[in-house]
């Protein structure tokens, strides 16, 4: 994602992310992918705060959409 630059890969995550969560909603399993990815990213790119706020939210999702026997929790 962006050529290894994290500002721009964490816009672009947001963006997606944003896309996904007004085309299908929060509970949907692509929303919930793209906002663990989002956070990851956020994490990464320094801004703590938005990650924890995002991982808060949809980590819970992310165990109910996903089991941990699923191949997405096992290629994490």
């Amino acid at each position: 994602m962006a050529e290894g630059n994290p500002a721009d890969a964490a816009l672009q995550a947001t963006a997606a992310f944003k896309m996904m969560l007004a085309d299908r909603g929060a509970t949907n399993p692509r929303t919930i992918r793209y906002a663990v990815a989002c956070a990851r990213i956020l994490a990464a790119s320094g801004d703590h705060p938005a990650a924890r706020a995002l991982q808060a939210e949809y980590l819970p999702k992310l165990a109910q959409v996903f089991p941990a026997d699923s191949s997405y929790r096992m290629q994490r």
